[in-house]
């Protein structure tokens, strides 16, 4: 049974409806972010940070804490200080930049910015056997807290992958807020008590960061959601014709009879 969702009460009463999420913000994009940034200072929206990047001290967190905003980091605790140790898709821009080390995850502003984790070594949780997954969740979340001397209660899907199953360990684990990819706001749509997040780049045009900010690519998850439906109804159509191959014979000499 699926354990219900918790939120610490000062998150609860306060989380935002648009969640955005980004990736690695480099120098080169700082003026740029700090752009974004503005539009968030006008707007109920939450920042959180995939990875923990290195280069996000370049810019990001200093241009957020200027504006007094915090934001989430959910670091990959096993990866600390180093290039991702996982496959990403070609043509990625953080593919190749380093990780923050576990002294500059322990220097981020605790008055601003909280640590959330990523799992140990960000790997497909539904695709592990649920031991490993367990361990990938539990092992992540006591070492960043033994680190930081932070409570960490936020975990963020790597890859946006997750299954009842391995919601369940993720609340079992003490996790109090669980993050995907799927573009909508909360409280919206998702079971679980799962919070949708947008992705986004410093390199968005204004008017695309705007559309996202405010919500406007909720129609990304209904998207997505009847695009499952279908493949799903196909697969289940493909096994139904490699397990009964003559049926469609059987039924058409029936017709001709």
């Amino acid at each position: 049974m699926i354990a219900p969702h918790r939120m610490p009460g000062a998150v609860a009463n306060t989380i935002p409806r648009v969640t955005l999420c980004y990736h690695a913000v480099t120098g080169r994009q700082g003026e740029r972010f700090r752009r974004q940034v503005e539009i968030v200072a006008r707007g109920t929206v939450r920042v959180t940070f995939d990875d923990g990047y290195a280069c996000l001290l370049e810019a990001s967190v200093r241009v957020m804490a200027e504006r007094g905003i915090g934001g989430t980091v959910f670091a990959v605790a096993g990866n600390l200080g180093r290039e991702p140790g996982w496959r990403m898709a070609a043509g990625r821009p953080e593919a190749g930049r380093r990780l923050m080390s576990a002294k500059e995850l322990k220097a981020l502003p605790a008055d601003l910015f909280r640590i959330g984790s990523h799992t140990w070594s960000h790997p497909r949780l539904d695709r592990l056997p649920a031991a490993q997954a367990r361990r990938e969740l539990g092992d992540s979340k006591r070492f960043l807290e033994d680190l930081t001397g932070r409570p960490v209660v936020s975990l963020a899907f790597p890859h946006g992958a997750y299954t009842p199953e391995t919601v369940d360990l993720a609340y079992a684990c003490g996790y109090e807020e669980l993050f995907t990819i799927e573009p909508c706001r909360h409280p919206g749509p998702l079971p679980m008590g799962l919070i949708g997040r947008v992705e986004v780049s410093a390199d968005d045009p204004m008017w695309l960061f705007r559309l996202k900010a405010s919500g406007g690519y909720d129609w990304m998850h209904h998207l997505r959601r009847a695009k499952r439906a279908v493949l799903g109804r196909q697969r289940r159509q493909r096994g139904c014709v490699a397990i009964c191959p003559t049926a469609p014979t059987l039924l058409h000499q029936g017709r001709a009879g």
